[in-house]
């Protein structure tokens, strides 16, 4: 839950060894059981800080350390079922390190996860 809204979210962090700006994030493209989640409904949050897809990219001087944890929140009345369900995520950004910093590097993970009772979401 985020601010006591319903819905479901997946922690994600960067591949690599550095981590990336969060301006080089060009998308976050979310499947869940073979549905397709709109970038809009996305709300991506990194230490405590909530953004939207499409303002990612507006954040410069924000970086995400590759140790560093985020959560794709995405609000939906009730919630998801409890149970298992196949979770697609990919990212899409800038290449930084590569041959040439126009290339987009995607990162995409797909599992299988059960979705459990949540605890309340608290800021810290």
């Amino acid at each position: 839950m985020l601010d006591g809204g319903k819905g479901f979210e997946v922690q994600i962090k960067p591949t690599g060894y550095r981590g990336i700006p969060l301006w080089a994030v060009k998308g976050i493209d979310l499947t869940v059981d073979g549905k397709a989640i709109s970038q809009d409904d996305i709300v991506f949050t990194l230490d405590h800080h909530r953004y939207k897809v499409a303002e990612l990219q507006k954040q410069v001087g924000v970086g995400w350390w590759v140790f560093d944890w985020a959560t794709v929140f995405v609000p939906k009345t009730g919630g998801l079922n409890q149970g298992e369900h196949d979770v697609e995520v990919r990212l899409t950004y800038t290449n930084l390190y590569g041959r040439a910093a126009a290339d987009l590097a995607v990162v995409a993970a797909k599992e299988r996860l059960t979705l459990k009772p949540a605890a309340p979401y608290r800021e810290a």
